[in-house]
């Protein structure tokens, strides 16, 4: 299936955002590409505080699970969605298929409104905890909005539990 958006070759945790970086190249971005090092700062530096927070999140979650020896900052600017950072960032509703022979990536929806327009999951989401803000389908994630007031630290730290103990993204990419 075709695949929309930036990211690593071969990713561990994939971002479906409900919308796109309002900026020409992403509007208009109909293919998937290798972002570079720098590129979420750019993005930042046009579009305002709205994206550093989505950024900023999956940074968090990326540095927990990938790169614990790295400032999730450093990760967030140098790393997301570039080759050998392990994370992409897809602008579509469905999930990007994987070859059997690895390690399939850990998908993060962001939004359960936009979650119900994606055409398939693996299996009905299940609540992480009785009053959990998140759903998992195997390593399928639908989370709230990546917004501080939506995902806290400590829905962060929910997540990366049970995605801890679950035992996805457990292959760390090599550092380049």
């Amino acid at each position: 299936m075709h695949a929309t958006g930036i990211g690593d070759s071969r990713p561990l945790l994939i971002l479906y955002p409900p919308h796109r970086p309002p900026m020409p190249q992403y509007e208009q971005l109909q293919d998937y590409r290798c972002g570079i090092s720098g590129e979420t700062e750019v993005i930042i530096q046009e579009t305002g505080n709205h994206w550093r927070k989505i950024f900023s999140i999956f940074a968090k979650i990326t540095q927990e699970l990938l790169f614990p020896e790295e400032d999730w900052r450093e990760v967030r600017d140098r790393r997301l969605f570039t080759e050998g950072g392990a994370t992409a960032l897809l602008f579509q509703q469905h999930l990007l298929e994987t070859p059997t022979d690895r390690q399939p990536p850990v998908h993060l929806i962001g939004g359960q409104q936009f979650a119900e327009g994606f055409s398939t999951l693996p299996q009905t989401p299940q609540a992480l905890q009785e009053d959990s803000r998140i759903l998992r389908a195997g390593n399928v994630y639908l989370t709230p909005y990546l917004d501080y007031r939506q995902f806290p630290n400590a829905l962060i730290a929910t997540l990366l539990a049970d995605i801890e103990r679950q035992g996805f993204a457990t292959a760390r990419p090599s550092l380049a």
